[in-house]
């Protein structure tokens, strides 16, 4: 594979940055991450971060170099991203489970997956036009796919817009949304951002700014345009951005990541987690390890299992 990625995040006026984004990469499998932590929710940050290393280590497990099945594998992990959130809150007598959002894609075999809970955004842009985007999960959403709100301007004023319906920590698990599998082509651009950043910056603006420059630099002029943006309200703004560059031949001085040298076996990753006290988050023991990829691979059979019934296999 042959790709250019890159991330970059802002605090809003905050005490703390509640967003976590990573990605990870074999020599035939990435995967890209964004969370956002749920303000208005005790310690947000350690549910995202929570969800983010659960995805990774799990990344790290599976992708041989490839994973077998994508779509199962991340509602697989988002779930157990759910249940890792659960029990550590438990652990740690929080009185309310930490909340996040999630956006979490796996690009393989020139293919991307999506899955997600939450109001963070996947965008895939195509010669500056949004071939697609996530739905949110969220009260405006749904008030506009019911009818009741009709304009944009509604939508961006409701007084309820940063109320969401589902995301990963609450009482009721998460419901986790799917996008179909789709192609990539050259130069394609995939961006997945939260609400700080697509609530101040225009799908148009981003398809434009996307479209003139090269990511390393168009990712931090977005970022910096939401923080600025969002005023003294300001959220966090957080972005991360890959370019599908997989025909493009390789060229000395670009900051295009080539994986045709790299081992079945390794792996590369960069997982942005500042502003979090590892003492305040327990590193899981191996045996709670082992445990959790023993449900997640039941969880991939009963899966499996329920999809041949249906005959969505075939």
């Amino acid at each position: 594979m042959r790709f250019s990625v890159f991330q970059n995040s802002l605090t809003g006026k905050r005490h703390a940055n509640q967003d976590r984004m990573g990605y990870i990469y074999t020599r035939e499998s990435l995967l890209m991450v964004v969370c956002d932590g749920l303000g208005g929710h005790a310690k947000g940050e350690l549910a995202a971060m929570w969800v983010l290393e659960t995805l990774a280590h799990r990344f790290q497990q599976y992708a041989k170099p490839l994973i077998d099945d994508p779509k199962i594998f991340l509602e697989a992990c988002i779930m157990a991203g759910h249940s890792r959130i659960m029990k550590l809150a438990a652990l740690q007598n929080m009185p309310e489970t930490p909340r996040t959002t999630v956006v979490a894609a796996i690009v393989q075999q020139g293919l991307i997956w999506v899955a997600h809970s939450g109001d963070t955004r996947c965008y895939h842009f195509r010669d500056g036009q949004i071939v697609s985007r996530t739905r949110d999960h969220s009260k405006v959403q749904h008030l506009i796919d019911t009818g009741k709100i009709t304009s944009a301007a509604a939508a961006m004023n409701h007084p309820e817009r940063n109320r969401l319906i589902n995301c990963v920590g609450a009482e009721v698990p998460p419901v986790v949304e799917h996008s179909m599998p789709t192609p990539l082509q050259e130069n394609d651009t995939i961006l997945i951002c939260t609400d700080g950043v697509w609530g101040v910056v225009g799908d148009g603006d981003m398809s434009l700014l996307l479209k003139q420059s090269d990511i390393a630099m168009a990712i931090p002029q977005l970022v910096e345009r939401a923080h600025i943006g969002g005023g003294p309200s300001a959220d966090d703004a957080t972005a991360l951005a890959m370019r599908w560059q997989d025909q493009a031949p390789p060229m000395l001085g670009t900051d295009a990541v080539d994986t045709t040298e790299i081992d079945d076996s390794a792996f590369h990753s960069t997982i942005s987690m500042t502003l979090i006290d590892p003492a305040s988050a327990p590193a899981m023991s191996d045996e709670e390890m082992d445990l959790e990829v023993q449900k997640i691979n039941e969880t991939i059979a009963r899966m499996r299992e329920n999809a041949n019934k249906l005959g969505l296999n075939k």
